[in-house]
């Protein structure tokens, strides 16, 4: 897991920042961590969060340490802002990654699933024809999907896609947060997400 799900003061989510940048903020005092168990809400401050990092029966599954000089600390999955109580609106950020995530990095021409290494990002009109960099003409699409169209329609190849791209809908937090990551974590779903 290489992002933690930041929620405002008011337990919004507002987006997900790199491990590095939570605890940095922790440290600094600016969050404090989060941990959902059996439907209750722990948090910590830095200090309190060291010592219990030295629990590691308390953090069983999928939870990261990151090596320090003195020991290991548990990275937190959700960290909640102490003073900020916005909810940031901004428009989706068409990326390579939101593409494949909206896609569930699956290839719109063979159907079939991949990691991202394999795909890469498809105009469906190509670009030497006129085709634009906006959410309805781009899809994910395998490597060998993808060098066999080259620059041509699929109509004109004989080939029906699996699916048409679409602009992802809702522009909240929520949705560009999950663009951001293949799989929502279970601390995230217990907070909401």
């Amino acid at each position: 897991m290489s992002k933690v799900l930041v929620l405002n003061r008011s337990y919004a989510p507002i987006r997900a920042v790199s491990k590095y940048d939570a605890i940095g903020k922790l440290y600094c005092g600016i969050v404090e961590a989060i941990v959902v168990r059996d439907g209750h809400f722990y948090s910590f401050s830095f200090d309190q969060w060291l010592e219990k990092s030295l629990e590691r029966d308390w953090f069983p599954g999928d939870w990261e340490f990151i090596g320090t000089s003195r020991h290991d600390v548990a990275v937190p999955q959700v960290v909640r802002c102490l003073h900020y109580d916005k909810v940031p609106r901004a428009a989706l950020r068409l990326t390579k990654r939101a593409v494949h995530n909206r896609d569930e990095h699956t290839c719109y021409i063979c159907g079939k699933k991949f990691g991202e290494a394999n795909l890469s990002v498809d105009h469906v009109v190509p670009q030497s024809r006129g085709g634009k960099t906006t959410w309805e003409n781009l899809a994910s699409c395998c490597k060998k999907c993808n060098e066999k169209k080259g620059n041509k329609l699929l109509s004109e190849l004989g080939i029906k896609p699996i699916f048409l791209p679409i602009r992802p809908t809702g522009t909240g937090p929520e949705q560009r947060i999950k663009l951001q990551v293949r799989e929502i974590p279970e601390q995230w779903r217990a907070v909401g997400l």
